[in-house]
């Protein structure tokens, strides 16, 4: 997905951050790009709505309280959060990338550890938290650093590392 891309969800537009994960879309499978169709981006079950990873009530105390439940977006896909007190969306996703490649675009990178294991904590368009997976698969969380760490420390048990 381009940085000039967006995604659109009720009445807010949310700029996506360039390298994400965005991919044409297959006419036969909405939702599933080129990466999903070739075997690569899939991470969970084909199926598997990304915010059953956290559950609601977990996701609402990691993010400090949710304006609304949380909404799976069909690219990526992507489970959105809007905090009650924050205008700007919280985003989970796992997608197959580069790390290394995204790691030297990032601004102001921090390695942190979550689950016991390195991640890291940056500007990529957004603040967002990169947690490496196996198979060159990422969990992707665009949020501060504090609340990708607390949401990754929720979701890693429940995805095949």
């Amino acid at each position: 997905m381009a940085s000039h891309d967006r995604i659109t969800t009720g009445t807010h537009v949310q700029h996506a951050a360039p390298g994400t994960g965005g991919s044409a879309v297959d006419a036969e499978n909405p939702g599933r790009g080129a990466a999903a169709r070739s075997g690569r981006g899939r991470i969970i079950a084909a199926g598997t709505n990304p915010c059953s990873l956290v559950p609601e009530a977990a996701a609402r105390a990691a993010v400090g309280g949710l304006a609304a439940a949380p909404v799976e977006a069909l690219q990526g896909p992507t489970c959105i959060y809007r905090p009650a007190r924050d205008s700007s969306y919280v985003t989970l996703t796992v997608q197959t990338l580069d790390l290394t490649q995204v790691r030297s675009r990032m601004h102001r990178l921090t390695r942190i550890s979550v689950g016991g294991r390195a991640a890291y904590c940056g500007i990529y368009g957004r603040e967002t938290t990169f947690v490496p997976l196996t198979g060159g698969r990422v969990l992707t969380i665009t949020a501060t650093c504090a609340v990708g760490r607390r949401l990754a420390a929720l979701a890693l048990p429940r995805l095949a590392s």
